[in-house]
């Protein structure tokens, strides 16, 4: 018996077997993982470059469409790596606090800036705290049913001045009010939709215009303020800069660290139909 299990292992055929064992097992062993496929379909990328434009003045450039994408792709890779992690144990049905989990446990302690460094920041950074242009306004409503809707500006001018110009009894009813200070184009679209926002923000200082469209009807609006957009000074807001700092600085960690994640994925942008 021995002397058959010794001639056996002498076998060039066993020899050949066990080495090509051992190398497939090694191929495997230092062969990349293949990547995981992240599809970001047209229809997605559509719906999030509406939902920014939505609340936009301007149209929005390539390279904002670009860095939409792109942060949409960051969130997603953040999700995989998540669950990949097991935090979808605890945290399943929060899209939310999966990212914020994710971001937050790649934050590093950063120092704070001292008063230079400060500076410096605002300075490289300053449009980063540009205050949005404003709006202060006052606005009759008329609801989509109502009979007595005036066709133009001329026949609301006549109208209102009947009511005696009382913004309050003129009209129907505006659950948010008939006055409106400080807006920027983005709250407008939240309370009245795009079309209203961009609407307004055509209308000259201290003039009259209408009828404008919301969904809920019609109004007519006065605007009384146009605030230009403006920077403030240093002194203004160097209450909010070290928190602005570093936010900023962490930011950029965790931006460099989600690069190295996503080098673990395969990005696939799916074509246009008419491409």
């Amino acid at each position: 018996m021995r002397e058959v299990l010794f001639r056996i292992l002498k076998a060039p055929i066993l020899h050949f077997l066990i080495l090509g064992t051992a190398l497939f097992f090694l191929y495997n062993a230092f062969l990349p993982p293949e990547k995981e496929e992240i599809i970001i379909t047209r229809q997605t990328m559509n719906s999030l470059v509406r939902a920014e434009q939505e609340v936009r003045e301007e149209l929005l450039s390539d390279e904002e469409i670009i860095a939409i994408l792109e942060n949409h792709i960051d969130e997603e890779v953040l999700i995989r790596e998540a669950y990949r992690q097991g935090l979808d144990r605890s945290n399943y049905r929060v899209r939310k606090q999966l990212l914020d989990l994710m971001r937050s446990g790649l934050n590093e302690n950063i120092p704070q800036p001292s008063e230079e460094e400060l500076k410096q920041f605002f300075l490289e950074n300053q449009s980063d705290f540009r205050l949005p242009a404003l709006r202060n306004f006052k606005h009759v409503f008329f609801s989509g049913d109502n009979p007595r809707t005036p066709e133009d500006l001329d026949s609301f001018l006549a109208y209102f001045e009947e009511a005696g110009s009382d913004f309050n009894q003129a009209g129907d009813v505006f659950l948010n009010g008939n006055e409106f200070r400080h807006f920027s184009f983005e709250q407008c679209s939240i309370f009245f939709g795009r079309e209203f926002a961009a609407a307004l923000f055509d209308i000259p200082d201290s003039s009259w215009a209408g009828p404008v469209p919301s969904e809920d009807g019609v109004h007519y609006v006065l605007v009384e303020d146009v605030i230009p957009p403006q920077i403030p000074e240093y002194e203004d807001i160097r209450i909010y800069l070290g928190e602005s700092y570093v936010y900023t600085r962490n930011k950029e960690i965790q931006e460099r660290k989600i690069q190295k994640l996503r080098e673990s994925y395969r990005i696939v942008l799916e074509e246009s139909d008419n491409s």
